[in-house]
């Protein structure tokens, strides 16, 4: 079983890197595999499971089942809110899948940034997420707000990995 969901992550790294209509292909052979071979996961098999259900995930956004995904997403991040990583992968996921999940994934990406040790890679991915996003639902205001804000408490973006998106993103809402 493990080599069979080695073989089902390979194909969605691969579908990831890929143009949607060459990616759907793949992503349908992904949804085929899981559901001949890798449903019958025992319960306790909890690691196996959240990769086959990230997996599937993937696959159902890129064979445009969207809602669908995001569903299922949903359901996986509310069963292990205290996995900062799965947090993390279903808020990118959630700001990728459209304009209709852009309030869903602002949301999750508050929930990263609150659950996050302070000037943390991931507390500044997060807040560079809901600065981001904010913008994006129409509020530039209290976006342009927010990163002023963090750029000025000590010590700023200047050690953040982001440091650079966290600038573009500025001089983009100062504009």
């Amino acid at each position: 079983m493990p080599q069979l969901l080695d073989a089902v992550e390979a194909l969605s790294a691969r579908s990831a890197a890929l143009p949607p209509d060459e990616a759907r292909p793949l992503a349908r052979l992904q949804l085929e595999l899981i559901a001949a071979t890798l449903e019958t996961l025992p319960a306790s098999a909890v690691a196996e499971r959240l990769r086959r259900e990230r997996c599937r995930i993937d696959a159902l956004l890129v064979s445009d089942r969207v809602d669908e995904g995001v569903e299922r997403m949903q359901l996986l991040l509310n069963e292990f809110p205290n996995d900062g990583r799965l947090q993390r992968w279903g808020a990118a996921r959630l700001g990728a899948s459209g304009a209709a999940h852009r309030s869903a994934a602002l949301e999750s990406w508050r929930k990263v940034a609150a659950r996050s040790a302070p000037q943390t890679d991931g507390w500044f991915e997060a807040r560079y997420w809901v600065a981001r996003l904010t913008a994006e639902t129409g509020d530039r205001e209290r976006s342009l707000q927010l990163l002023k804000y963090l750029q000025s408490i000590p010590p700023g973006w200047e050690e953040a990995p982001n440091r650079e998106a966290f600038e573009q993103l500025l001089r983009q809402l100062e504009r």
